[in-house]
């Protein structure tokens, strides 16, 4: 995000790299202006970018407002939305084309109801990393398999650890994320691992 033509020239390569049928979107962490963010945005479309991410400011509603209706993807929401009233302001302002949930951030009853309200306006949502354990990434699973308007998951960041809390390790296989069956969020977790992590202040 802090080098608009290095970030194009870096995502035609990887396009180049997997080919046409993989995915790719981009994430700027709101680093571009809005003028920025629509030329390097505008380059990016004609390769397959699938959507963009935050590309400016999260306070600024008139930019991004001004990216939305320069741009033939959609645009990304994750910080921008941690509340209803969020989600449904920029609905109104026809800024947001998809809204990443985050249950460990906002919860099981306010991220319902963010679903809710994109559903009504035909907005689909994904489930996103927020650097959880795999006890979050259970969360994000299970608010995931709830509703039919939450299209898309990043559910691997648990495998960065070097140890899990859970007495079963979650499971992906052949590309698919093996949902816990057990009760609540489906996992138990494993006291004696939980103890030795545990911070005492």
């Amino acid at each position: 995000g802090t080098d608009p033509k290095r970030d194009i020239e870096a995502f035609i390569a990887i396009r180049e790299a997997v080919g046409d049928d993989a995915t790719l979107y981009v994430d700027a962490n709101q680093a571009w202006s809005p003028d920025v963010a629509i030329r390097t945005i505008r380059a990016m479309e004609p390769h397959g970018l699938a959507w963009v991410e935050e590309p400016v400011k999260k306070w600024d509603f008139e930019g991004k407002a001004k990216v939305a209706q320069s741009i033939g993807v959609p645009l990304l929401l994750d910080e921008s939305i941690f509340t209803a009233q969020e989600a449904l302001r920029h609905i109104k302002m026809k800024i947001v084309g998809m809204i990443s949930i985050k249950t460990v951030r906002t919860g099981f009853y306010e991220s319902r109801k963010i679903v809710h309200l994109a559903e009504a306006a035909n907005i689909p949502c994904l489930v996103g990393t927020a650097r959880e354990t795999a006890i979050g990434t259970a969360a994000n699973a299970q608010m995931a398999a709830g509703f039919k308007n939450i299209l898309l998951g990043e559910l691997t960041e648990f495998i960065n650890f070097e140890d899990t809390f859970l007495k079963q390790p979650l499971k992906i296989e052949n590309g698919f994320f093996y949902l816990p069956s057990g009760p609540g969020l489906g996992v138990e977790i494993d006291e004696a691992r939980f103890s030795k992590y545990r911070l005492s202040f």
